[in-house]
């Protein structure tokens, strides 16, 4: 970030207007000092602001309701930092995110998305996502499916790890499996290939 910063006073934003922030010294720059969190009985406010929406301000005034919310600054689409759901998404919700421009030091506010509990993100992010129904025997939460133990993933389904016929039993996996591979007898199993009675030593995987 564009900051300019004297020891012992407050961090000047280059772009203008002044953040009253600690100044702590930059690691292997000498005397040097950058800025770093908020000062003593000051907050990053993003609930409430002044001049510039998310600067260090008197943590009184953040509270004050009396001061414009930053969320004037956000696109239409998502006018709150809260997440709500997304107009024309289905199962997606969207929420305002800001951040620092760090050439200009200025702050953007832009929409950010995640799909609902029980739905997974499969195209389109991130202004037209695309969020589709959890399978079965899978849990789906930001934006992610992860598949159940002794499960393993296969395209948009949890297929189930393959049926060991000289064991008399289902292989299984870790939750999150991604692969067949994945799948795997445990150590400790017994079972009879035809030739005799043995015993699995280790985990056998798949292959």
């Amino acid at each position: 970030m564009l900051f300019e910063c004297i020891r012992g006073s407050v961090c000047q934003r280059i772009i203008g207007g002044s953040l009253l922030i600690f100044c702590a010294t930059a690691p292997g720059l000498g005397v040097a000092y950058e800025c770093s969190d908020c000062g003593l009985g000051y907050v990053r406010c993003v609930k409430n602001c002044l001049s510039v929406c998310g600067v260090c301000v008197p943590e009184t005034l953040c509270n004050n309701p009396t001061v414009p919310d930053c969320s004037s600054q956000c696109p239409t689409e998502c006018p709150s930092f809260q997440w709500r759901a997304a107009t024309g998404k289905e199962n997606v919700s969207v929420a305002c995110e800001q951040s620092v421009n760090e050439s200009t030091g200025q702050y953007v506010y832009a929409c950010k998305y995640k799909c609902n509990d029980g739905y997974y993100y499969s195209s389109g992010w991130a202004t037209s996502p695309v969020c589709t129904k959890c399978p079965s025997n899978a849990t789906c939460r930001d934006n992610n499916l992860t598949c159940n133990a002794g499960y393993y993933r296969s395209g948009g389904s949890c297929v189930r790890c393959p049926y060991d016929s000289d064991t008399g039993r289902y292989g299984t996996s870790a939750a999150g499996a991604t692969s067949i591979n994945n799948c795997y007898i445990s150590s400790g199993v017994s079972g009879n290939d035809g030739m005799g009675n043995f015993i699995h030593s280790s985990n056998c995987s798949y292959n």
